[in-house]
C-alpha cells in the first residue's frame, strides 16, 4: 500500500514524526515514510514500489546498475 498525505509540517506544527498510524487511515504494520512528501510505503510493498520507482527513471536505473556493480570490475 502506498499512502499519500498532506504536508503535515505546513498543516500541523505539532506532527509526530514517531507515530507511522497517523499517516494513513489503512496503515497497519511497519513501513517507510518519505518525510518531505509524505508519501508511505508499506514494509511489504517496499521492494515493488522501489522497482517501480527505479524502471521509470533511467538516472535511478544507471545509479542502481553502477551501485550493485561496484565490487566487480568492468570489462569492455
Amino acid at each position: 500500500m502506498v499512502c499519500a498525505i498532506e504536508n503535515k509540517m505546513v498543516v500541523d506544527a505539532a506532527w509526530d514524526w514517531n507515530t507511522l498510524e497517523d499517516v494513513c487511515e489503512e496503515t497497519k504494520g511497519s513501513g517507510y515514510l518519505e518525510p518531505f512528501s509524505g508519501i508511505f510505503v508499506a514494509e511489504e510493498d517496499a521492494w515493488d514500489y522501489a522497482m517501480k520507482t527505479i524502471s521509470l527513471d533511467e538516472n535511478l536505473k544507471q545509479e542502481f546498475v553502477e551501485w550493485f556493480y561496484s565490487n566487480w570490475s568492468k570489462e569492455d
